[in-house]
């Protein structure tokens, strides 16, 4: 699996459960890349 399908499960199984993913996402995002 590459990071980007990884990060992509996180972001829609944190979309689940939080009301504001976009956040945690461009900090992964941005972490990684």
């Amino acid at each position: 699996m590459s990071w980007q399908r990884i990060s992509l499960a996180i972001a829609v199984i944190t979309a689940a459960e939080t009301p504001v993913p976009t956040l945690i996402f461009d900090e992964v995002d941005s972490g990684i890349g």
